[in-house]
């Protein structure tokens, strides 16, 4: 089963951006994510969730001039790790917050 949730403010963290000047940077993206479970006909065997796409907007300020500049972002060229060991059932599952590391080209996503 396919879901779509938004990720932004303090549950988004972007590292590695090369920029020249004193800044804050934020974003806000969508992640698409999908739930299986694996049965067999002696019951579930396991389940688990894995992101299949992000696609948002970073902001960038540049606290000299206080000028913004936007960049539209995919994942196209990324590596995407999805984080669920803190996965419970008895919580709901969903996407809880992700880390973007330009330098590496990984976009971590933490369910």
């Amino acid at each position: 089963m396919e879901f779509t949730s938004k990720l932004s403010g303090n549950a988004v963290s972007i590292y590695g951006k090369k920029i020249d000047y004193n800044h804050e940077i934020h974003g806000s993206f969508i992640i698409t994510w999908q739930f299986y479970t694996e049965m067999r006909e002696w019951g579930v065997k396991s389940l688990g969730v894995y992101a299949t796409g992000i696609v948002g907007d970073i902001k960038i300020t540049n606290w000299e001039t206080d000028k913004e500049e936007f960049i539209e972002f995919n994942d196209e060229g990324w590596n995407i790790d999805n984080y669920t060991d803190d996965i419970k059932l008895e919580n709901s599952i969903c996407p809880q917050d992700m880390e973007l590391d330009y330098e590496t080209k990984t976009i971590t996503i933490n369910f």
